[in-house]
């Protein structure tokens, strides 16, 4: 079973959505390093443990109310780095990111592509997934992991299917 925490980001006309699969028996290490690394920026850099760290906003510095005005546009981009060595580091828990791309204004669509991810390495893994999204259209997103249960038509990478069809239907998990 993993925990896989789900976050989007609008900026238009980019639709990009980001998970971060947790196995549950890791979960408390995990939380705890998140944490510390938290911790650790309150501590020395002053970001306080509430503020959403969006990267756009975070290295343009904008959108802080000034609680980021005291560190460099260069430290700022210094510690946006340190997030990848952090989830590198997590790796080692059996901690995975996914990542979409959807370069139209559909985000419904950008989210359908990373739920089939997540079903497929679910599946390889021979494991379970419980989705947490971030607040806001969580009914939205229900109701399409139910549509996705029953009808899911997944188009042929080769342009075909062996059967001649466009698009198979492969209902997620």
């Amino acid at each position: 079973m993993h925990l896989i925490y789900i976050d989007d980001s609008q900026d238009r006309p980019a639709n990009v959505f980001s998970a971060i699969a947790i196995p549950h028996r890791q979960w408390n290490d995990a939380f705890t390093y998140i944490k510390q690394w938290r911790n650790h920026l309150r501590n020395v850099h002053g970001i306080p443990l509430g503020y959403e760290l969006h990267s756009t906003n975070f290295l343009s510095g904008r959108g802080s109310d000034g609680r980021l005005a005291h560190l460099s546009r260069h430290t700022r981009a210094q510690i946006f780095h340190k997030h990848f060595a952090v989830i590198e580091y997590m790796k080692k828990w059996g901690i995975r990111v996914f990542n979409v791309c959807n370069r139209d204004d559909d985000q419904f669509r950008a989210f359908e592509r990373l739920l089939n991810r997540i079903n497929r390495t679910m599946v390889a893994w021979d494991s379970y997934a419980h989705l947490i999204c971030d607040e806001g259209k969580e009914h939205q997103y229900v109701s399409m992991v139910r549509r996705m249960r029953v009808h899911n038509p997944i188009p042929s990478n080769q342009i075909f299917w062996e059967d001649g069809e466009y698009t198979r239907n492969i209902p997620i998990e």
